[in-house]
């Protein structure tokens, strides 16, 4: 929000139209087209964290032209400015206004998808290996969808705002635990634990944008980590709470992929820090069921270390198979280390039955279901980079050239 923040007047009017700038900024364009490839992409990766593939011939331009034109961040060259890394950081603001864009129109979303995938099947961005993006794509799009279904009042819906500065920006409120779930599962879904939903009365979520880990949440013990100051996880989470940011994790994280930051609005917890829970996402894509990895995650392992006395949602996400939901909310044994109970979602399949929001979004949910069917199929960006890579092993992917 740093880059934006600056153009706001604490509870003054917003000057200048400042979302309608930093969308203009963002597509380098007055008006947003969703089908021309570099204003779609730059929409979606300032908010999914869209990983580009190096080894793609067309990568070095779109990432110049992002740079030059899109609001893309060089993060750092090489001395001999062979490699630049690039992406989008942290700004909620700029999220909004990307936001807005992407669902100006009925047909904006759909469109910026369907470039998406045509970026994706030409191996130009990464999809991950395990559902990654489809992951990223669902969740957030989910909340997109929930807060335009059910706008609050005095929210900023709109480029165009000029009114008060304390109103808040309609992608980047608190949205109720219980009421995202009923949204994302269908009104059924605390039927079968209703004492978990009056665990979570007080539950919010709060995300505009994914941002990515380089390391694990806990890292191990290193002196150097130590005396740059580790956050504690309640810090950790409660910062990401007011950056309106959810977590990709990094690849080797075990257990989990993702983390969606949870804030109970309840003053007799006390100060904010004592007031954070998580929801831990695992993602998968294969052709086996996944359903008992469910039970493993747990916040005392030692690269998650998130330890509290509130409740917290493991959530586990099993994109390649047939339509399944169960939910559960078992009771911790006496003896187990943690103190707090968890709430756990297995999800299979990716299509209404699991999703009912997807019935009012048939074109979004076909996109969502041709990303998942690639997952099948080896990726593409794993292909190129072995023939990138021709000669440095003995196995037929890095020797094999001609693919007919």
């Amino acid at each position: 929000m740093n880059r934006w923040k600056t153009y706001v007047r604490e509870k003054e009017k917003i000057t200048d139209g400042v979302m309608r700038v930093a969308a203009q900024k963002l597509c380098k364009s007055k008006t947003f087209d969703p089908n021309v490839p570099d204003q779609a992409l730059a929409v979606l990766s300032q908010r999914f964290g869209l990983d580009i593939c190096f080894g793609h011939p067309d990568a070095v331009s779109h990432i110049e032209t992002g740079v030059a034109s899109h609001l893309r961040i060089c993060f750092l060259t090489t001395p001999d400015r062979a490699w630049s890394f690039t992406g989008y950081p942290s700004e909620p603001i700029l999220s909004c206004a990307a936001a807005i864009l992407l669902h100006g129109t009925p047909d904006h979303l759909t469109q910026a998808l369907v470039v998406l995938r045509q970026k994706i099947d030409g191996g130009m961005v990464e999809i991950g290996q395990s559902g990654e993006l489809t992951s990223r794509l669902l969740l957030l799009l989910a909340k997109d969808l929930f807060v335009r279904t059910h706008p609050s009042k005095n929210v900023i819906q709109d480029l165009y705002y000029s009114g008060d500065g304390s109103a808040e920006l309609i992608d980047c409120q608190k949205v109720s635990v219980i009421e995202f779930l009923e949204y994302l599962f269908g009104p059924t879904f605390w039927s079968g634990v209703k004492e978990a939903k009056k665990a979570f009365r007080h539950a919010y979520i709060n995300f505009s944008h994914w941002v990515s880990m380089t390391e694990f949440i806990s890292p191990p013990n290193d002196p150097k980590r130590t005396a740059a100051g580790q956050l504690s996880a309640e810090e950790w989470t409660l910062r990401h709470w007011h950056r309106t940011s959810a977590v990709q994790c990094c690849h080797l994280q075990p257990l989990v992929d993702k983390m969606i930051p949870i804030y109970f609005n309840d003053r007799g917890l006390g100060s904010d820090l004592n007031r954070v829970s998580q929801i831990f996402i695992s993602d998968k894509a294969g052709k086996n069921c996944n359903m008992r990895e469910l039970g493993f995650i747990t916040r005392s392992n030692h690269s998650i270390q998130c330890l509290s006395g509130l409740p917290y949602i493991a959530l586990l996400l099993d994109f390649n198979l047939a339509p399944r939901l169960i939910v559960e909310f078992p009771q911790e044994e006496p003896t187990h280390r943690e103190t707090d109970r968890c709430l756990q979602i297995y999800a299979s399949g990716m299509s209404a039955a699991t999703f009912p929001f997807l019935r009012e979004h048939s074109e979004v949910a076909t996109q969502l279901r041709g990303l998942v069917s690639r997952q099948k199929e080896d990726p593409p960006q794993t292909t190129l980079q072995a023939l990138v890579k021709f000669g440095g092993t003995a196995r037929l992917q890095n020797m094999q050239w001609d693919r007919n």
